[in-house]
């Protein structure tokens, strides 16, 4: 399951740093998460405007946040002062790999040793020390990166809305070490029938989730990358996948899946078990296994059956239930 994972640019300057500082109150106490709300002039990163794309946690609470636009990411601590800033010119170019550096980040992840993975948009992955030092720059098997997590053995693993060979997308597996170990597309691994990958998310077994942007649809790939089930609106006519675009999994092992217009949860047979109407440009289900969403109209937290907690669009808190 990813705590915190964004990767969608779309819908986010406005509400993305919000989510930072509501992040990082939920992680103080697990017990009785307090929600404060936000206030954009208290944001802790000067010039933090622009596409706030990634988000994540690492296993201290701290929050990394990457800024596409000014090429950045950030870290805070869990009470959501900067603490850190990584760009090209603090890390510098990568002697190892294809010569990366941070210039446009998309997706952030961090591994069992605290050492930070940056996705970027010219499609290729960055690896950093958990001191902050280059380790190293990587192809990650295709093009048009969209989402990344790493596994229990820091395997990263990587949806390609494209694949090397200009195909509809791939999922690419790394080691520890950046090397490019398995590369899963359409010709090797037909029954994945990828079409824009865009979400991915492992689950406890190690199974892979991948959602289909455009082909509305749901592929499970197994710890070794084959294809072992796929759902869309033709075997399953009681759901309705819309451009899927976000997937994660909750603490029962049910997927919760993101289309353009609606939130759907699913067991892992496929069965729908539960829905709900909203639009959402990025989602993450935290340790109390909530549903975070971001929108064009704020950042909505709900209980995964769909009850909305709380609402903040810009400095304003609205409770309540979805209705």
């Amino acid at each position: 399951m990813a705590m915190f994972a964004f990767t969608s640019c779309t819908a986010q300057r406005r509400a993305a740093f919000a989510l930072v500082l509501l992040l990082a109150a939920c992680r103080g106490d697990r017990g009785s998460a307090s929600l404060v709300s936000p206030s954009f002039s208290n944001i802790p990163v000067p010039g933090s405007h622009g596409c706030l794309c990634a988000i994540a946690a690492d296993r201290q609470g701290n929050i990394w946040v990457a800024n596409d636009d000014r090429g950045a990411v950030f870290k805070l601590s869990p009470a959501g002062k900067l603490q850190t800033v990584y760009n090209a010119s603090s890390v510098g170019i990568s002697a190892v790999g294809n010569h990366g550096t941070i210039r446009r980040p998309l997706g952030l992840s961090i591994d069992s040793a605290g050492g930070l993975w940056i996705l970027e948009e010219s499609s290729f992955v960055i690896k950093i020390s958990a001191d902050g030092k280059m380790i190293g720059s990587f192809y990650p098997g295709g093009t048009g990166p969209a989402s990344m997590e790493l596994d229990r053995d820091d395997n990263l693993w990587i949806a390609n809305q494209n694949d090397d060979q200009g195909g509809p997308g791939a999922v690419g597996m790394l080691n520890s070490n950046g090397q490019l170990i398995r590369f899963i597309y359409n010709t090797n691994t037909p029954k994945a029938q990828f079409k824009s990958p865009a979400g991915l998310a492992i689950d406890e077994n190690g199974n892979v989730w991948v959602a289909n942007t455009d082909g509305d649809s749901i592929t499970e790939l197994n710890s070794e990358g084959a294809a072992i089930a796929r759902f869309d609106n033709t075997k399953l006519p009681s759901v309705r996948f819309n451009h899927p675009h976000a997937i994660d999994v909750d603490r029962a092992g049910d997927l919760i899946v993101l289309n353009q217009d609606s939130v759907m949860r699913l067991s892992p047979t496929g069965e729908l078990l539960g829905h709900f109407p909203t639009t959402g440009s990025s989602m993450a289900i935290d340790q109390l296994d909530r549903l975070w969403l971001t929108s064009e109209s704020g950042v909505s937290v709900f209980r995964v059956g769909g009850q909305l907690i709380s609402h903040f669009d810009n400095d304003e808190r609205v409770d309540g239930k979805y209705s």
